[in-house]
């Protein structure tokens, strides 16, 4: 059996993409395979070579678990959709794999790809240039991916309602979930001291109007001024604004530490000694900060929004996306003064990527 492994997003190191596709290709590379299984892994001509991601598959090729290859092709790119079906369809593949909604056109050989959220189309506002061109192109390369793959993966039993909505219910058959794992793995190492330190509350993620990051400071600020909480709230994503200016926002507030972009490590100390995240959007496909929060059995605070209520552990605090900001902060500030601590083992077997790899790959194991 010979697999087409398309991993062209890791030159997208960063990204929460690029994360994805590294993260389940090297899950896939370290699961027992069936004897007969050859996987080619599919790179852009223009991956940087000192990238992570294309140096941690450096030791699969050395041992022969893979081989690689590259096309003139970025990801996410209209070239994709020349290059990439005419390199695929010459392999003589058994099955070729997207880790992405936008599966270049033209794939004759049997294909499965993956679909992390419908947020262009179901927040308003996200598109913030040419939004009908964008959504009418998001849309339609659902319908016609879902029409002619194999198969296609939800992160989220949420994420398969919503694309079922766009689709039909006729391909009921063919949208399965597959659920992610966590990113930072190496929860049980030695983890270093937090960039701030601790008591805190943490929000990890960017700006964008649906991730309400207003509503989360404004219900620290409670939290603080009127439930006597001592911590801080630290701010760990990206510094570019959208719909308000959050540094002008909490200008006056020295409580509130704006951390940006942060490192791994940094980002695993943060989750190692918060006293809890809070991440309550509007929606979200998946919701990987509740994963990796939940690796050290931390406290969590969703939001009701897209899959949060599916992915929020047992014992998180709900807040509805419509509950007023005081009886929020008066709810979180009774789940934070319970100081038992959560025990998530048995949740967090449930999202590894040796499980995603089993539901996404089944033929090609052991």
């Amino acid at each position: 059996m010979k697999l087409i492994y398309d991993a062209r997003p890791i030159a997208l190191q960063y990204t929460g993409l690029g994360r994805y596709t590294a993260s389940l290709l090297f899950a896939l590379l370290d699961s027992p395979r069936r004897a007969d299984l050859t996987i080619d892994v599919l790179i852009d001509r223009g991956c940087d070579p000192n990238g992570m991601h294309y140096r941690a598959l450096q030791p699969y090729l050395e041992r022969g678990a893979c081989r690689l290859h590259a096309v003139d092709a970025p990801p996410i790119s209209f070239r994709q959709h020349l290059a990439v079906a005419r390199w695929v369809n010459r392999q003589g593949a058994d099955r070729y794999f997207y880790p992405h909604f936008d599966m270049p056109l033209g794939i004759k050989i049997p294909s499965a790809f993956v679909v992390h959220d419908l947020i262009p189309l179901l927040v308003d506002g996200y598109v913030q240039s040419l939004g009908f061109a964008k959504k009418l192109y998001f849309r339609q390369m659902l319908r016609h991916h879902v029409a002619g793959a194999q198969a296609c993966y939800a992160v989220s039993a949420t994420t398969r309602r919503d694309i079922l909505e766009q689709v039909g219910e006729r391909w009921a058959d063919k949208v399965r979930v597959a659920y992610e794992g966590p990113v930072l793995t190496d929860a049980g190492g030695d983890i270093e001291p937090p960039p701030l330190n601790p008591p805190y509350l943490l929000y990890v993620g960017d700006r964008r109007p649906h991730k309400h990051l207003r509503r989360i400071v404004d219900i620290f600020k409670l939290l603080r001024d009127r439930h006597g909480y001592q911590g801080r709230l630290a701010l760990a994503g990206s510094r570019r604004n959208f719909d308000f200016d959050l540094d002008a926002y909490i200008a006056d507030r020295a409580d509130i530490r704006v951390l940006g972009n942060v490192s791994d490590a940094e980002l695993l100390a943060l989750y190692a000694h918060t006293d809890a995240l809070m991440f309550l959007s509007a929606y979200e496909g998946f919701g990987l900060p509740v994963v990796e929060a939940a690796r050290f059995h931390r406290k969590i605070v969703v939001s009701d929004g897209g899959s949060l209520p599916e992915i929020a552990p047992p014992g998180a605090c709900q807040i509805p996306c419509s509950l007023a900001t005081d009886a929020a902060a008066e709810q979180i500030a009774s789940y934070l003064a319970d100081r038992t601590q959560p025990e998530l083992s048995d949740y967090n077997r449930r999202y590894t990527w040796r499980r995603a790899v089993e539901a996404i790959f089944p033929e090609a194991l052991a």
